[in-house]
């Protein structure tokens, strides 16, 4: 017989707390590949659901819709992928300002992007738990 929940030892709150906050203080060093021979070292730390939250909401805009339409909500990558690199990054040799962020090649846009987790993924992933 499979043991119930309620027979599993149960972590004390301080052990789930430093659980938690241990979580957060994993960093993974990324090497980036700038081209010409120049690498970008970084130290990265997860994004939190919290931090993806607000990403969320600093990338959405409300627009008026056209001819006097409904509102509409306008989703801007570009904000999105800043503000959870900037989220992310533990440790850079120089600071990511925007005008640094803008000015990153193509190539180096493809290596960050596979880096950031996807926006709505959350989001998607929890809609179709809750249908199943």
């Amino acid at each position: 017989m499979a043991a119930s929940k309620s027979n599993l030892p149960r972590p004390e709150g301080a052990e789930l707390l430093q659980a938690i906050l241990s979580r957060a203080e994993e960093v993974t060093p990324v090497t980036l590949d700038l081209g010409g021979g120049l690498e970008l070292e970084l130290e990265l730390k997860p994004l939190g659901w919290m931090a993806r939250s607000r990403a969320v909401s600093e990338a959405s805009e409300v627009r008026a819709g056209e001819a006097g339409g409904d509102p509409v909500t306008v989703f801007r990558l570009d904000r999105y992928y800043a503000h959870c690199l900037r989220a992310m990054v533990v440790s850079s040799p120089f600071p990511l300002t925007t005008q640094v962020i803008e000015r990153l090649g193509p190539a180096v846009g493809l290596q960050l992007e596979r880096l950031i987790p996807p926006p709505f993924e959350a989001m998607a992933l929890e809609a179709t738990e809750k249908k199943g």
